[in-house]
């Protein structure tokens, strides 16, 4: 299986740069190469090792995450399935439709987590930006009858410089229980970084896979400053728990290679290892 999977990257690779040779040809002027700054691998390393190869298309487009693909339409963005062993998350399919080049709503099936039991659901989301402040409402239905099983209203708070500072979530379960988060994040160090990723994919709140590649590709608003944050107060399990962390980097010039996140307990939460194209 390792030697199939290995040919068909080597096959992927060598495909995708036959395809950028005879583009380079055909409209020299519009072909875009991956640049120092793109991330060519992403590795989980807190506990299952988990690696994934980035390919782009001929115009800096991020369109293959590992085995997910990623397809650009004229109105819409179609990411594939993807399963994170460690997250213990699983996106079937998302489908994300634009209005003016931004994102105003997804619809995605999921595996989630409900009263220990895994099951499948559809969830819609819909994404409005009021000056500082990013609002996802999601609902969450049960693919097996339609059962709408919680919603969630979050907003995502940014500073002057763009900078994400607050995640504030309020999640309404299907009986009726309510329950609140709220995440901080810290910038002291004032720690910029050069990545064509938005790197606010990893250590954001995100609510599934379907708002992780959300952050991934880029569709905050373009002047968003770019900066790691030096301590995070998360919180987590829909308000049940909280913990203070440490984040720390290491950097080879201004691109992040290591990211680490860990509780004032000295517990791992995160540990992501990037690879970048040469020059």
């Amino acid at each position: 299986i390792e030697k199939y999977t290995a040919m068909r990257q080597i096959i992927r690779i060598l495909l995708l740069s036959a395809c950028l040779a005879i583009l380079a040809v055909l409209f020299p002027k519009c072909v875009k190469y991956p640049e120092k700054d793109w991330v060519k691998i992403v590795t989980d390393m807190k506990d299952t090792k988990e690696s994934w190869y980035l390919e782009y298309d001929y115009k800096g487009r991020l369109v293959q995450y590992g085995e997910t693909p990623i397809d650009y339409l004229d109105d819409q963005i179609v990411v594939g399935e993807m399963g994170w062993i460690s997250q213990k998350e699983k996106l079937i399919g998302a489908t994300y439709d634009l209005s003016d080049g931004k994102i105003v709503r997804c619809v995605s099936r999921n595996l989630i987590n409900v009263d220990s039991v895994w099951v499948e659901v559809k969830k819609h989301i819909h994404y409005r930006w009021e000056k500082d402040t990013l609002f996802m409402d999601s609902q969450f239905y049960s693919a097996k009858d339609n059962r709408l099983l919680r919603t969630v209203a979050a907003r995502y708070v940014y500073d002057s410089q763009h900078r994400l500072t607050d995640v504030m979530s309020r999640y309404i379960h299907s009986e009726g229980d309510e329950s609140a988060c709220h995440s901080y994040f810290y910038y002291n160090n004032n720690l910029n970084y050069e990545s064509n990723l938005n790197m606010q994919a990893f250590y954001a709140d995100c609510e599934g896979l379907d708002t992780y590649f959300f952050f991934l590709l880029n569709e905050s608003p373009t002047h968003a400053t770019r900066a790691l944050p030096n301590y995070i107060r998360h919180c987590v399990n829909h308000g049940k728990a909280t913990y203070g962390a440490e984040a720390l980097y290491r950097m080879e010039g201004e691109q992040p290679v290591r990211m680490e996140i860990i509780s004032e307990e000295i517990k791992l939460k995160a540990r992501f290892e990037f690879v970048y194209y040469d020059e």
